[in-house]
């Protein structure tokens, strides 16, 4: 059963075209939720960057934030492997592409989400390019399991941190001037 609010649902049926996911809600739920939930709105309404992949790693959904995020369209990620939709820079030492494997492949052994911590991963930027821009991410990959808890797709959140982190060291490197600059004086 998937819980949403005060409506349950027994059905979940997944649309692949632009609604991945539909619920029906049972009889008894009609009168609180009307005739149907659509998720796939939901999901490409929600605020926060979401991309939807598969077992084997095969981009399956992506909202409007996410899609803006990254700079990129439906028809450039949708059925495309993840690591072939956004490979790892090769000028860069990183290992970001196999950091978010590693990660994704514990949600899929453990079926349990995974927060990663705040890490480079560059993007290219447009789709194929061989130009790559910094960036700093921090993501959460959380499964979405079947009726029997086998993993049916990985929901990948992500938040950019790239200001942040630029301000950050810009702040460090203050400091570490100041410090100096006091030490010469002693």
């Amino acid at each position: 059963r998937l819980a949403t609010g005060l409506c349950t649902t027994r059905s979940l049926t997944i649309d692949n075209k632009h609604r991945p996911l539909i619920v029906t809600p049972t009889s008894t739920d009609q009168a609180a939720c009307g005739n149907a939930l659509d998720f796939g709105a939901l999901f490409d309404a929600a605020p926060a960057p979401y991309l939807a992949v598969s077992p084997q790693l095969t981009i399956i959904a992506a909202n409007r934030a996410y899609l803006q995020l990254a700079g990129r369209s439906s028809a450039d990620l949708l059925g495309r492997g993840l690591f072939d939709a956004f490979p790892d820079n090769p000028a860069d030492p990183h290992d970001g592409a196999a950091n978010l494997r590693a990660s994704l492949l514990r949600v899929l052994s453990s079926a349990s989400a995974d927060k990663m911590p705040v890490q480079r991963y560059d993007v290219a930027t447009e789709a194929g390019g061989a130009e790559f821009r910094p960036r700093f991410w921090k993501a959460v990959n959380t499964p979405v399991t079947d009726a029997a808890g086998a993993v049916s797709c990985i929901i990948h959140s992500v938040e950019e941190l790239t200001g942040a982190y630029h301000h950050q060291r810009r702040g460090l490197r203050n400091v570490l001037a100041n410090l100096t600059d006091r030490i010469r004086d002693l």
